[in-house]
């Protein structure tokens, strides 16, 4: 189960819980939020028995992702692939995994040379996965 809280450009890092999903996707479908830009962040918590290679593959992504895992950042990628190496973030237990995704100022303004560029969504469009070391082989081109 995933906590989703927003932030606009001038209040992040601090967010505003959305009680409207309660999962990894869009935010633009919620009323209110069809053309917000800021930062959208999704956290969960995620049980380790054991460290061993972990890559998290979020798929598509719309726009900017950084990664966190028990508040240390994992990088942050600007375009495909989306994939960040978690390993020497973990440990044995409960960790805390937070994903962040912030769009551009397109959405909201919409200036005479931008209004007929296509809107993006907003969020994670996925499909997400969390590769372990037994089945990291399956992917290919993992930086």
């Amino acid at each position: 189960e995933w906590s989703v809280r927003f932030a606009d450009s001038f209040s992040y890092p601090s967010f505003t819980e959305i009680n409207e999903i309660n999962e990894l996707g869009f935010i633009h479908s919620i009323k209110g939020y069809e053309d917000k830009c800021g930062t959208v962040q999704f956290t969960c918590n995620i049980r380790v028995n054991e460290i061993k290679r972990t890559i998290l593959d979020l798929g598509n992504v719309y726009e900017t992702a950084e990664v966190f895992v028990n508040g240390n950042s994992t990088g942050v990628k600007l375009c495909k692939p989306y994939t960040f190496e978690l390993t020497e973030f973990l440990k044995v237990g409960e960790n805390q995994l937070s994903i962040e995704i912030t769009n551009t100022l397109g959405t909201q303004v919409r200036d005479a040379i931008s209004h007929y560029l296509p809107i993006e969504p907003f969020g994670i469009e996925g499909p997400v996965k969390l590769l372990r070391e037994k089945n990291i082989d399956s992917v290919n081109n993992l930086r």
